[in-house]
């Protein structure tokens, strides 16, 4: 985090908010069009538990697409000299972006997936 440059902020805003924003409804477009196609099942005569099942893991795909982007890419960008700035930028911007999106993806979850 100490290389991230204030002049490489503008990409990195640009890459943080697109992993924690477009990642998120990227996922839940693909949990509802799974839904509509058949693939996931849904409906009052479905088990209890197997609706718990279901609906927990579609509630983990969404809370990891809305996750800050990884450490794991920073540190590879800066061990094979790929940008190190960029990466820290994007990584600074995303994390402080997660304080935000984490808990609006967290209600949504609640409150389309869980409950709805």
């Amino acid at each position: 985090m100490s290389q991230a440059d204030l002049t490489q902020l503008k990409d990195g805003v640009t890459g943080a908010y697109l992993r924690v924003l477009l990642g998120p409804v990227l996922a839940l477009l693909m949990i509802f069009c799974c839904r509509a196609l058949g693939l996931l099942p849904i409906g009052p005569d479905l088990d209890p538990g197997a609706s718990l099942w279901y609906r927990t893991t579609e509630a983990i795909i969404v809370l990891n697409a809305a996750m800050p982007g990884p450490i794991m890419a920073y540190l590879l960008n800066v061990k094979f000299d790929n940008c190190p700035k960029q990466a820290a930028s994007m990584l600074m911007v995303g994390t402080l972006a997660g304080i935000v999106t984490v808990p609006f993806f967290l209600y949504i979850v609640n409150h389309f997936i869980i409950t709805g």
